[in-house]
């Protein structure tokens, strides 16, 4: 038969069942890891509000949102560029200037839309005349990035035929704002039927 321990006797209580041995098995003493709160202190619903709870929530979300939406509009527009000028040989891969404009596209080994925008910029450039694509790897030119103040990627630089920065875009190039650059810079012949 087994004993109960009921808290008042130093000895342990063991179970009625018994192991293969045929010893009894014991019980170990239960004990709290935690005090339990004095009374008169307060609770744990006592200390959060769950309406501030929902609000800080709720604000939170919003802020992201509106980071994100600003990031969505500020991603792939152009900048003006800095009045900076690059000759043959500056940059990696950069031998000779293309007469009417050149592409740069600056990515990174773990860039996720370089690819796309490497296609798109080369089907560019093969469908205008004296427009040239050139790709810049960064992965291993940290001091290139931080030289050109280049924070994201694909960051794409468009190089009149003189080498002058016209356009800076972060992020993949938006269509229609690379195209109109490019008929400033590389008007498509009228073709008359």
């Amino acid at each position: 038969m087994s004993e109960r321990n009921t808290g008042s006797s130093a000895e342990p209580a063991t179970c009625g069942a018994e192991g293969a041995s045929g010893a009894s098995v014991t019980a170990a003493k239960v004990t709290r890891r935690h005090n339990p709160p004095p009374p008169g202190a307060p609770t744990y619903r006592e200390l959060v509000n769950p309406w501030l709870a929902v609000g800080v929530t709720c604000a939170v979300v919003a802020l992201a949102a509106a980071l994100g939406a600003v990031w969505r509009a500020r991603n792939g527009r152009g900048r003006s560029g800095a009045a900076q000028r690059f000759a043959p040989g500056s940059l990696p891969g950069l031998d000779a200037l293309a007469p009417g404009a050149t592409l740069v596209q600056f990515s990174t080994e773990y860039c996720a839309s370089c690819p796309a925008t490497r296609r798109h910029l080369g089907r560019i450039a093969r469908e205008r005349g004296g427009v040239e694509h050139l790709d810049v790897d960064l992965t291993s030119r940290p001091e290139l990035a931080s030289a050109l103040r280049i924070l994201q990627t694909p960051t794409v630089f468009v190089l009149d035929g003189a080498g002058r920065l016209v356009r800076r875009f972060g992020g993949a190039p938006r269509r229609e704002e690379l195209t109109a650059v490019l008929d400033e810079l590389v008007p498509l012949p009228e073709w008359s039927l």
